[in-house]
């Protein structure tokens, strides 16, 4: 008997509150320039909001302006730190990311640089990936958002998903190829019957 597929996203699925800008402001440098990278940055997050820049730009520009030029050996020591500082669902608490009957997936717009650091490693992270040259970070590579999730998935020859997880509309790409579907409201768990639910609930 093949074990089932269960696929999870992590920003406010598995967590509390989305972590990617928390990660950014975490590792920047504190120089003299944050103060102004972070209006900046916080500027475009209400850009976003308004569907006025796509997730890949707002990304590709955090990159820029909070992770360019920094080490990859001192960023992954930072992410240490960041992880200690994340607030955890009860979902994340209570579930057994160890199942034998089955395999786990994390797929996420978030970076597999601090992910990884998280879950231990029978769980499979597909998340946003750094570019990097000679151990220092340059910009963003694979956005794993959107249709992206699909994609990356069917890389690991993944066409359905027995069981998802998620909080976010952004993820009805997942959803049309998923049986059973957990919409995630901080510690409450709302089952959908079918994805037509899972876009009514969330629309």
């Amino acid at each position: 008997m093949e074990n089932k597929i269960v696929v999870f996203d992590f920003d406010k699925t598995l967590t509390f509150k989305d972590t990617v800008f928390s990660f950014f402001l975490n590792v920047a440098e504190k120089n003299f320039y944050f103060i102004f990278k972070f209006l900046f940055y916080f500027f475009l997050m209400i850009l976003y909001k308004f569907r006025v820049i796509s997730n890949s730009t707002l990304k590709r520009i955090g990159v820029y302006l909070f992770l360019r030029n920094q080490s990859l050996s001192i960023l992954t020591e930072k992410s240490l730190d960041f992880i200690k500082k994340i607030k955890f669902n009860e979902l994340f608490k209570s579930y057994d990311f160890n199942n034998p009957s089955e395999e786990i997936y994390i797929v996420s717009a978030s970076f597999e640089i601090y992910l990884r650091l998280i879950f231990q490693d029978s769980v499979k992270i597909i998340g946003s990936k750094l570019i990097t040259k000679e151990g220092v970070v340059q910009s963003v590579g694979v956005n794993c958002f959107g249709e992206k999730k699909v994609e990356l998935l069917n890389n690991e020859n993944i066409k359905r998903i027995d069981k998802l997880y998620t909080d976010s509309l952004s993820d009805l790409p997942l959803a049309k190829i998923s049986s059973l579907i957990t919409i995630v409201s901080r510690d409450l768990l709302i089952k959908c019957n079918n994805y037509s639910d899972f876009k009514n609930i969330l629309k």
